[in-house]
């Protein structure tokens, strides 16, 4: 299974999404960034490659969107191999239709993430 990357400020939500993960793939890395702006100079500072990424979209430093325009002047094998999805708790549908309008998006998640939906996108 690929590894998970956690991109949320929330500390409950961060805990919660590693203990479904846990669940369903015990061994299975997550690195998590409680700091959007620390998780872009990570990203920046090298390829992360064949990862899971979970993107909260409302974040106080830089928001989901702005994170992912971001990760669009990385280079284009940047993300090889990599699923990027947005999760959330908005109910916006305009939330939904601008993060799939993202070229590097997987997908859009609610919050919170079950074990049935870990194993789907991991192929768990």
């Amino acid at each position: 299974m690929k590894p998970f990357v956690l991109i949320d400020d929330d500390e409950i939500f961060n805990f919660l999404h590693q203990a479904v993960i846990r669940q369903v793939a015990a061994d299975t890395p997550v690195q998590v960034f409680q700091s959007s702006k620390a998780a872009l100079d990570a990203i920046h500072a090298e390829p992360y490659n064949d990862r899971i990424f979970l993107i909260d979209i409302r974040m106080p430093e830089i928001n989901g969107f702005q994170l992912l325009d971001a990760f669009q002047q990385c280079p284009a094998d940047h993300f090889k191999n990599s699923q990027i999805y947005f999760v959330t708790s908005s109910l916006d549908e305009r939330d939904r239709e601008k993060g799939l309008s993202y070229p590097l998006v997987t997908g859009y998640l609610e919050k919170p993430i079950s074990m049935d939906k870990i194993k789907e996108i991991s192929g768990g």
